[in-house]
């Protein structure tokens, strides 16, 4: 057992499940239960998600280029000539 402010726990250190139901204290990396929010049935850091929130809000979306977002769709990319494959012919089977 391991005791903090009067509160029993399994363990010290677990995963962010175990930390968020209250069986261990903190993740290996120092997270408590305070520091851990729910997001799309995931557990992530509350500064983390902040984090990325600012940068979303500052740059945009990072999975969509600039380049996709300026083009126009009448200036496509020209696609690069595709070549032929030569297949040998199967040759007849004789019978003897």
């Amino acid at each position: 057992m391991y005791i903090v402010d009067g509160k029993e726990y399994v363990r010290k250190t677990g995963t962010r499940r175990e930390v968020y139901d209250e069986v261990c204290f903190c993740t290996s990396g120092k997270l408590k239960k305070e520091d851990l929010v729910m997001k799309n049935n995931k557990l992530v850091s509350k500064r983390r998600s902040e984090m990325g929130r600012k940068r979303f809000a500052e740059k945009g979306n990072p999975f969509k280029s600039d380049a996709k977002r300026d083009t126009p769709d009448d200036e496509k990319r020209p696609q690069p000539k595709q070549r032929k494959v030569r297949r040998k012919r199967k040759l007849p089977v004789l019978e003897a």
